[in-house]
């Protein structure tokens, strides 16, 4: 045997040994794509205001979704996907404030194709100084776990961040679109 065919022997038996170990024991062989993301449009605002009229001078509390940020992992032999997120938003006081600390609500949806397979409703707490009226705040991580396998891949998934609002809420934000 020529030196050349030796060497294409060995090299046929370590790319099948390494092909062999991507296998479904493996949980690092083919780690799955990150789920899609995104921001519910008609919920990435949310406008409190004094009483009922909707003028600046009576906006209460004005807050953002300014970005979404995560990681995920293989886990459990390749039968989950361990997806961490963490939301960034940006809040403002308004001239009708009259306390320094609001709580924002917001939330992180878990969508199977069109299914709302999981709802995780959490809240944010701003806290201004005195003379500040902007703050960019970011969530704690949220760990979920999703089921995956060879037939349900992370494909099959996407996640929604939203501010969770009230129904006169999400009218204005209908009534008037971001510029």
């Amino acid at each position: 045997m020529n030196r050349a065919a030796a060497y294409l022997g060995t090299a046929s038996i370590a790319l099948l040994a390494t092909l062999s170990a991507c296998g479904p024991d493996d949980p690092n062989a083919f780690a799955p794509d990150c789920v899609p993301v995104g921001i519910l449009g008609p919920a990435a605002d949310l406008s409190s205001f004094a009483g009922p009229s909707r003028d600046l001078d009576t906006l209460v509390t004005r807050a953002s979704i300014a970005g979404v940020n995560g990681a995920c992992s293989n886990a459990e032999q390749g039968r989950a996907l361990a997806t961490q997120v963490n939301v960034t938003i940006g809040v403002m006081r308004g001239p009708a404030a009259t306390v320094r600390h609001i709580t924002i609500p917001y939330f992180v949806a878990v969508l199977h194709g069109n299914d709302i397979v999981a709802k995780h409703l959490l809240s944010i707490e701003a806290d201004f100084p005195p003379n500040v009226d902007r703050l960019a705040l970011r969530s704690a991580p949220l760990d979920l776990t999703l089921p995956i396998s060879r037939r349900m891949s992370s494909a099959s998934y996407r996640l929604e961040v939203g501010l969770q609002l009230t129904p006169e809420q999400l009218a204005y934000n209908r009534a008037h679109p971001p510029q």
